[in-house]
C-alpha cells in the first residue's frame, strides 16, 4: 500500500466540503447555525480520521485512540464551550492523533501543529470573507492535505518496508545462528 498523497488529500477536502455544505443546507431549517457546526465538526473529524487511517505507520492503538477521541468529543459537546474554542480543541485533537500515528520525530509534530493552525486560520479567513461553509471547510482540509510533505512523516508503506527489512535481517541472523549451532 502506498502512502498518503497530496492529490488524495485534495479529493478528501473537496468531498468533506461538499458533504458539509449539503448537510448545512438541508439541516439549517431544523437546527440553529451553532448547533449545526457543533454536529458538523466531530462528524468531519471522524470522516477525516477514517480517510487517513489506512496510511498510518503505527498499526497498534488506533481503535483505542479513536475511542479516546470520541470521549473527548463527547466531553466537549457536554461542556458547551464557545464555538471558537470548540473548533480549536477539535483541530488540536486531530493534529495530535496525526502526530502519534504519522510522525516519527518532534520537529514533524511541531510542523504538523503549525499546519493545523495555518489551516484553521485559512478556514476562519474564508468564513469571515465569504460566509461560505464550503470554502471554510475546503480551505482547512486543503491545507491539511499538505501534511504528507512534512519531513520525518511515516506511512504504512514505510512501516511495511521497515518490517520487511527487519525481517530479512532477522532471517540472516537466524541462519547464521543455526549454522553456528550445527558446527
Amino acid at each position: 500500500m502506498s502512502g498518503p498523497s497530496f492529490s488524495r488529500g485534495v479529493f478528501v477536502a473537496l468531498a468533506l466540503a461538499f458533504v458539509s455544505s449539503v448537510a448545512m443546507t438541508v439541516l439549517s431549517g431544523a437546527f440553529a447555525f451553532q448547533d449545526l457546526i457543533r454536529l458538523l465538526v466531530p462528524g468531519l473529524s471522524i470522516a477525516y480520521l477514517i480517510s487517513i487511517s489506512p496510511y498510518r505507520y503505527r498499526r497498534s492503538g488506533w481503535a483505542s485512540c479513536l475511542v479516546l477521541w470520541g470521549g473527548f468529543a463527547l466531553f466537549l459537546w457536554l461542556v458547551w464551550l464557545p464555538l471558537i474554542e470548540y473548533v480549536v480543541l477539535h483541530v488540536v485533537a486531530l493534529s495530535l492523533l496525526r502526530a502519534v500515528f504519522f510522525h516519527k520525530n518532534l520537529l514533524s509534530v511541531v510542523l504538523d501543529l503549525m499546519l493545523s493552525v495555518f489551516g484553521l486560520a485559512a478556514a476562519f479567513w474564508a468564513a469571515s470573507h465569504t460566509g461560505s461553509v464550503f470554502l471554510a471547510i475546503w480551505c482547512f482540509f486543503l491545507s491539511q492535505a499538505a501534511f504528507v510533505v512534512i519531513p520525518g512523516s511515516g506511512s504504512a508503506a514505510d512501516a511495511s518496508n521497515g518490517a520487511r527489512s527487519n525481517s530479512s535481517e532477522f532471517d540472516v541472523a537466524r541462519r547464521k545462528a543455526e549454522e553456528a549451532l550445527r558446527q
